[in-house]
């Protein structure tokens, strides 16, 4: 490729590649073990971060409180509940966010409801995510039976590529996928 081709073709300089970091977080200090890795790239791309936290609906709040066959005789209501969860996720977010601002960082937060995989790959694609940064438990055998595998669901849906640190002990370098 001669000289003039080479100035006509847009340089790996001209779009940072992370732009959008989305940083799944589960109200947990140890869910903001991902921090460590998250700042020092956002500060190097300039990068925005979006940190969310994906609340219970009413439907799976009723179908995680209701007990076997109630004959129709017990109605919950899920209001009072969903509020205060709603409540202790934007303070938990706002918080995380001021973490994050203080260390230099351009930070938003949402805590939509829903189903965690499919929510944060919505908040991903429309966010136009670079990068889905998040700590995972890392479970095998009957946990993650029994458990499931948020980020195994996060890797195989998502648009972005996807960088996860394990919590506790053991936890090494960052994998990613």
């Amino acid at each position: 490729m001669s000289p003039e081709e080479m100035s006509k073709t847009p340089s790996a300089a001209a779009k940072p590649p992370f732009r959008n970091i989305l940083v799944p977080l589960d109200g947990s200090s140890e869910s903001e073990s991902i921090f460590q890795h998250v700042i020092p790239l956002a500060l190097q791309f300039h990068s925005k971060v979006t940190l969310v936290e994906v609340l219970t609906t009413p439907q799976a709040l009723l179908m995680e409180t209701a007990p076997g066959d109630l004959g129709g005789s017990l109605v919950i209501d899920p209001t009072p509940i969903l509020d205060a969860e709603k409540e202790q996720a934007d303070t938990y977010l706002q918080q995380a966010a001021g973490r994050l601002r203080n260390a230099g960082l351009d930070v938003d937060v949402r805590d939509p409801q829903g189903a965690p995989g499919a929510i944060i790959f919505d908040v991903a694609r429309d966010l136009g995510a670079d990068l889905i940064a998040m700590a995972t438990h890392a479970r095998s055998g009957l946990g993650r039976l029994i458990f499931g595998n948020l980020s195994d669901e996060v890797l195989q849906a998502t648009p972005c590529p996807v960088l996860l640190t394990r919590i506790g002990p053991g936890s090494g370098a960052p994998a990613t996928g």
